[in-house]
């Protein structure tokens, strides 16, 4: 009955993890930082800007695949010449090697690193890396993408964006009712799957307390 138990708990919590991430077409977490070079990052002095947080750790092998491939589509797609900022979260990861692994996909200059990207990657309910977020200048969020993901898939709202022009956000280039229909689609299949678990392992947990009083009878 534990180990039965065990594997509902073990199956809920991915799902706990994905719904803690922020929603595209939410308001983005308050975040504040501060970047390599000195620079404090935050909410209010990014807004106005189209924002690309990318949550990696130099140890994490898909982080050094998908960093460099991403530095290089940036450069292709010309990103560099745009308002877009990237900015490197590093999480879990030693200063020196960190610095190393940054530096060596050749960065847009575009692009600012930051250390100690554990309090962020909390705020924005990141749980693995690599993690993407795309920010619009409205500080909403406008993409999140979990894995490996192609860079030409994760740069897709970033290039909508910058297309759209200095008033382009989210909600211009998003059809709103594809957007309302997906979002609840994915929020409710989420919801009723982490109440199904949930009831499930509720039942478990009394089915054992009901065995036990029973050996003791």
């Amino acid at each position: 009955m534990r180990y039965v138990a065990l594997l509902i708990i073990m199956l809920l919590i991915p799902s706990l993890v994905a719904s803690a991430l922020p929603k595209v077409g939410s308001e983005a977490p308050v975040m504040r930082a501060v970047t390599y070079d000195g620079k404090a990052v935050s909410k209010a002095s990014l807004q106005g800007k189209i924002v690309v947080l990318i949550f990696v750790a130099e140890w994490c092998p898909h982080c050094r695949e998908e960093l460099p491939a991403l530095s290089k589509a940036w450069r292709e797609y010309g990103l560099e010449l745009s308002d877009v900022l990237g900015i490197v979260m590093m999480v879990s990861s030693g200063e020196s090697r960190a610095i190393e692994f940054f530096k060596s996909v050749d960065p847009p200059s575009n692009w600012k690193l930051v250390l100690e990207g554990e309090d962020t990657a909390y705020s924005f309910g990141v749980a693995g890396v690599p993690t993407t977020v795309v920010i619009d200048r409205n500080w909403t969020v406008a993409g999140v993408f979990v894995g490996a993901e192609s860079p030409d898939k994760v740069l897709e709202p970033v290039i909508k964006l910058v297309e759209a022009g200095p008033q382009g956000n989210y909600t211009s280039v998003t059809s709103p009712a594809t957007l309302s229909t997906t979002q609840k689609a994915e929020g409710g299949d989420q919801t009723i799957l982490i109440v199904i678990l949930a009831l499930a392992l509720a039942i478990m947990v009394y089915l054992g307390y009901k065995m036990r009083r029973k050996r003791k009878k």
